[in-house]
């Protein structure tokens, strides 16, 4: 823990470089290297992925963007699930205060949401005994709501800020037939991946939902890691992987209490995602798994007020 603690501190920092070399337009100043991958990523043609919404997607294209974000936030929550082993406290709460910062820069909507989901499951058991701390996420959360009431027609008019922001916007609101994005999986992506697999109650194996397969049967993409899973390896398939999904949550319910409700938190969070997105897959899957067998080997008796214990 002590070895992520100063290791993240970069990692975080360097994602903030990005975010304001962006904003203030200096990218090509600051970071050269990210700046000719993305203008390579332009000038091939293939650049749908990498202004949506008007932000910087990190390395050119929006799922690594996205992976970069979830990877802050599962660190950075893990590490305070384990705060307790981490020697030099002022790093770890220089991480934390960069984490919010960085995803606030960010705006991006699916690990915001994914963090509000996970950390609420986790921490509000342990605030609703005690109402000195549940008053102070009370306050917190007021003061949230009333900077977004302040700065609200600032960012949603902003042409960089603008689109992403909206986005926010929908999903808090389920506005979702004022989603773009939602209106074009719903009507595209689910719609036709839905049409193949229906017909394919065997799967049609996992390399035809990958971008490599467009030039064979047109990229299904499904934007459902359940419906993917379906469509590459069946219905007898997509059993399999949520069988394994509820042998994960019944190893959970085993678990030290507070370890159990990380545990459960971060499993909705990547549930909810997985409906829009894929999380069990690729970069974001493989940070899931290995958090998961770290939960497994590491269940301390960690109690749920330990931070506030060695603040």
């Amino acid at each position: 823990m002590n070895l992520f603690n100063k290791l993240f501190l970069f990692f975080v920092t360097y994602g903030i470089i990005q975010e304001i070399a962006f904003y203030t337009n200096n990218l090509e100043v600051w970071l050269p290297w990210d700046y000719k991958i993305i203008i390579d990523f332009l000038e091939s043609g293939d650049n749908g992925n990498l202004f949506q919404g008007g932000l910087l997607r990190f390395f050119g294209v929006m799922n690594a963007f996205v992976e970069y974000q979830v990877f802050i936030i599962s660190i950075i929550l893990l590490l305070m699930l384990y705060n307790q082993y981490i020697h030099n406290r002022n790093v770890f709460k220089i991480n934390i205060i960069l984490s919010l910062i960085f995803l606030l820069l960010a705006l991006e909507r699916s690990p915001i949401i994914m963090l509000f989901i996970w950390a609420f499951i986790w921490k509000v058991p342990s605030f609703s005994i005690d109402l000195k701390r549940m008053g102070k996420l009370i306050v917190f959360i007021l003061f949230i709501f009333v900077s977004i009431f302040y700065f609200y027609s600032n960012l949603y008019e902003d042409e960089i800020t603008g689109i992403a922001f909206q986005r926010i916007v929908n999903v808090i609101t389920f506005n979702f037939g004022n989603d773009a994005a939602f209106e074009e999986r719903e009507n595209v992506h689910w719609k036709f991946a839905w049409e193949l697999s229906k017909n394919n109650y065997i799967g049609i194996g996992p390399g035809t939902v990958a971008p490599s397969a467009s030039q064979y049967i047109g990229y299904v993409g499904p934007h459902n890691n359940f419906l993917a899973y379906h469509l590459a390896y069946g219905l007898f398939g997509l059993m399999l992987f949520i069988c394994f999904l509820m042998l994960i949550l019944k190893k959970f319910s085993n678990l030290n209490k507070n370890i159990q409700l990380f545990g459960y938190g971060m499993f909705c969070a990547y549930f909810g995602m997985a409906i829009f997105n894929m999380p069990f897959v690729g970069k974001n899957g493989i940070l899931f798994f290995i958090i998961v067998g770290f939960l497994f080997n590491n269940n301390f008796n960690i109690p749920q007020n330990t931070y506030r214990a060695h603040r």
